[in-house]
């Protein structure tokens, strides 16, 4: 059994970011609260609240573009991932009870995943220990989940809710923490009228009720919370005191700045992996990409409708190919209408599609393309898709650094993390259109035949025994994770997901073959794992703070064999992207592009 975690409390990073908050107020400037029930009353005006964080920001000398200062009563903490920042807001919410005496907190989350992973933090004997040795103070979570709540049925406030808001606010029974995720804050419960004692009998929403806390609201991963938009305005409704907001991505939108660890200090500071970028090209002559978005199909039969395709899916006849091109930084929309693929890009050039049906098409030089998979028009004798060599490519660099590092003392098990478009690529165990492989057994082929050419050359004892158990068991290499796992009656997938998901730790050890994962955009916020040392996109992620959302999932110090995190020595994380995002990233993914303004090649008959 892995060894339960271990807190440092003098991480100077931490620390610092908790002085940083602190030091925006003063003793003297809380009012006690006669009820008993409330955090003490705030009494600083905004003139008094800008001069302090002006202190501050010049104190911890946060960049000159990042000094924003807005007057709100919002603060902002920049962390990057992996460098504890979840333990960085739990112990600031002690500090500011030790300094302040305000005992009453929300903690607001954007999904049920990172919810989860509060909890188990919070609830941690490690954690509970490691703060109540600090502050002497004990922690209660008030989890509200959801739940089936009717007037007639319950006439008093939730459970969790009236809890949190007749809990002592004196601190004799340490701080309170309501913990909430968006879904459920934006939810009919929380706008539905309850019965509440604390009102003196009155009707009142949760939000209402919880007003009267004046609590300190804690926002983790700001960018899921954009100002004005419906949750933001149901934070203000909440009517916080303090709002403290922690994240590595703000979208460039900070208020009140007080800390700054981007992931450049980060790693200068030795508390994360640094991220090297592997731009993939395949050709000399040029580059570009074709991508396969759709196939519009006609609803009426064949003779009924003029298509200039000879092609039809159990009868309907196909009415265009729609492509995405990808070349000098630009995206260009594309329906074809004709066989020869020279209208798509001149370099094309005797390539046609000669079938299709509903999951790609098929072309001359004898490759299936599926649909959300790509080509190099510069490249047309190619057998693969850039998808396919872009596996092929991660695939042997993770064997390369694998070898590295398991055959060292100790030795650390590393992860491939990879994002593909389309789940049913994965899921589908085998295709409908002729030869053509599913994503999995595509992937497996691959593995063998890498894993196959090491063992031959292979003389390292431990390692030759783990090719060959990997080998023999090919199909323990990989899982999957995606959102709609959850809706899943297949034991498989279930085991897979919770294999990923909870805790990580059933991945580390060598025990577990599994070295690659693949996911579409499940595996972001509220996951990550310290042994991927490689990620590779082969979907287009979009915005800027999407790709560092991904990147995030492996910034973190490694841990080795013992479950002992590796602090001597500077690891890389491998981002592996193809060569259209040379010229930055794209305001939009292929997912939430509209075809709407389509350019039409060739206008369909």
């Amino acid at each position: 059994m892995a060894a339960e975690a271990r807190f440092d409390h003098h991480q100077p990073h931490q620390r610092d970011a908790v002085d940083a908050v602190v030091s925006v107020f003063r003793p003297g400037i809380f009012a006690p609260d006669a009820s008993g029930r409330a955090n003490p009353q705030l009494k600083m005006n905004l003139a008094d609240f800008e001069q302090q964080l002006h202190d501050v920001q010049q104190r911890f000398q946060i960049s000159k573009e990042k000094r924003t200062i807005v007057p709100k009563r919002v603060i902002d903490v920049e962390m990057e991932t992996g460098t504890g920042k979840t333990y960085t807001f739990t112990k600031t919410m002690f500090a500011l009870n030790q300094a302040y005496g305000l005992s009453k907190f929300i903690v607001l989350v954007p999904t049920l995943a990172i919810k989860s992973g509060f909890m188990s933090f919070i609830t941690s004997n490690a954690a509970k220990q490691h703060f109540c040795d600090e502050f002497g103070q004990t922690l209660t979570v008030h989890l509200v989940q959801s739940e089936r709540c009717l007037p007639d049925d319950t006439p008093e406030l939730p459970a969790s809710v009236r809890a949190f808001v007749e809990a002592s606010a004196t601190g004799d029974d340490g701080l309170h923490v309501l913990l909430l995720n968006a879904g459920m804050l934006n939810s009919p419960t929380f706008a539905q009228q309850f019965l509440c004692s604390l009102l003196d009998g009155a009707n009142a929403t949760p939000i209402e009720a919880i007003a009267r806390t004046r609590s300190v609201v804690i926002i983790d991963e700001p960018h899921r919370f954009p100002v004005g938009k419906k949750t933001w305005q149901n934070i203000e409704r909440l009517k916080p005191q303090i709002t403290l907001r922690y994240g590595a991505t703000f979208n460039e939108q900070y208020s009140n700045l007080v800390y700054e660890l981007d992931e450049q200090k980060a790693f200068e500071l030795g508390l994360v992996k640094g991220v090297e970028e592997c731009r993939f090209e395949t050709t000399k002559q040029g580059f570009a990409k074709l991508k396969l978005v759709n196939l519009l199909y006609s609803a009426m039969p064949r003779g009924l409708v003029s298509s200039n395709f000879d092609f039809s899916d159990n009868g309907t006849p196909l009415l265009s190919v729609r492509f995405h091109l990808y070349e000098w930084g630009m995206r260009e929309a594309i329906a074809l209408s004709k066989t020869d693929l020279s209208f798509a890009h001149p370099a094309l050039k005797g390539l046609e599609i000669i079938g299709a049906n509903k999951k790609g098409v098929e072309l001359s030089n004898g490759l299936f393309l599926p649909i959300g998979h790509s080509i190099n028009p510069f490249d047309i004798s190619a057998f693969e898709t850039l998808e396919d060599q872009m596996l092929h490519e991660v695939i042997a660099k993770h064997f390369d650094l694998e070898r590295q590092l398991l055959t060292q003392r100790p030795r650390i098990k590393p992860f491939t993390l990879i994002f593909i478009s389309n789940i049913d690529d994965y899921r589908d165990e085998k295709s409908e259109w002729f030869g053509e492989e599913s994503l999995r057994e595509k992937v497996e082929r691959m593995l063998l035949s890498e894993l196959r050419k090491r063992l031959e050359r292979e003389q390292d004892p431990f390692y030759r025994d783990y090719l060959q158990q990997s080998i023999s068991n090919v199909s323990e290499l990989h899982g999957g994770y995606f959102a709609r796992d959850n809706q899943s009656k297949d034991m498989r997938i279930l085991q897979q997901r919770d294999a990923i998901l909870n805790p990580k730790s059933k991945l580390l050890p060598l025990e577990n073959l599994c070295r690659f994962i693949f996911c579409k955009w499940a595996l972001r916020e509220g996951w990550d794992n310290p042994n991927v040392f490689q990620i590779c996109k082969i979907r287009a992620s979009g915005s800027l703070t999407a790709a560092r959302q991904e990147l995030g999932r492996g910034l973190r110090l490694p841990v080795d064999e013992n479950n002992q995190r590796v602090k001597d020595g500077q690891f890389k994380l491998r981002y592996f992207i193809d060569e259209t995002e040379r010229f930055g990233k794209l305001e939009k993914s292929d997912d939430e592009m509209s075809m709407s303004g389509i350019e039409i090649k060739q206008p369909i008959a």
